[in-house]
């Protein structure tokens, strides 16, 4: 009886110090991991939360067609539905729609809609709104436009159509700069060439921070470049870069 008394204790006294050990050695769970690619944005604001891109300035993250999908990881840059590796114009949205229909006059590799030597014959087109889009390709070859959106496919793109659904009522154009006003990123200030920099929804023309940076126009030395770290001093007396 007694050696049985004392087995039961020691079998007890085994269990509660092998539980100690137990809980002793257990390890803390590993911890969340904020910033997977290291680049110093949180993952919950990197839109490309696996790949380094602009170190520590989350506002300079390139997102051409705004998917939030930054470019360094977006597999389609333009947005118009022809993956990067197949898109003879990775960067400008092709008007066709379908990988077949993209043409190449001079069989260079690079799509009509973004070459700058159209006939491949060493004289380079002329692109006069600068929206990357060769005059005679553009549908708004006054106006820039890289995304070259046409809503009622009439050949004149949305940023200069006056009317721009095709039910055949002009649409408003308020600041009369020939862009209606539901195309139009400045409807109250005339702004016919919609330069847009931060690619927000405001033009440059009537937006109070051009790059985006969060230092507003008048006291950004580089208005038109955001830079992790803005000059305060306006130029003259700023240099002007980031």
């Amino acid at each position: 009886m007694i050696r049985s008394i004392s087995l039961s204790v020691t079998l007890a006294l085994l269990l509660l110090l092998g539980g100690c050990r137990a809980q002793g050695s257990s390890t803390a769970p590993p911890p969340v991991v904020l910033d997977f690619d290291a680049d110093g944005i949180l993952d919950a604001l990197d839109l490309c939360p696996a790949v380094e891109d602009v170190v520590g300035d989350v506002l300079a993250q390139a997102d051409l067609d705004n998917d939030l999908i930054g470019d360094l990881c977006d597999l389609d840059i333009d947005g118009d539905l022809i993956s990067n590796v197949l898109d003879l114009c990775p960067t400008v949205m092709t008007t066709a729609g379908s990988i077949a229909s993209q043409a190449d006059l001079d069989l260079d590799g690079i799509g009509d809609e973004c070459d700058a030597d159209l006939d491949g014959d060493g004289v380079g087109e002329p692109d006069t709104d600068l929206d990357g889009v060769t005059d005679l390709l553009d549908n708004c070859p006054l106006v820039s436009n890289l995304l070259q959106l046409d809503l009622d496919l009439d050949g004149l793109g949305d940023a200069c159509d006056v009317d721009l659904d095709g039910d055949g009522d002009t649409e408003v154009d308020f600041d009369t700069d020939t862009v209606p006003d539901i195309a139009d990123n400045c409807p109250l200030i005339a702004n016919g060439d919609q330069n847009n920099t931060d690619n927000d929804p405001l033009g440059n023309a009537c937006d109070l921070d051009d790059d985006n940076d969060l230092f507003v126009d008048l006291l950004d030395g580089c208005p038109l470049a955001a830079a992790p770290i803005p000059d305060l001093s306006p130029l003259p007396l700023g240099d002007g870069c980031p």
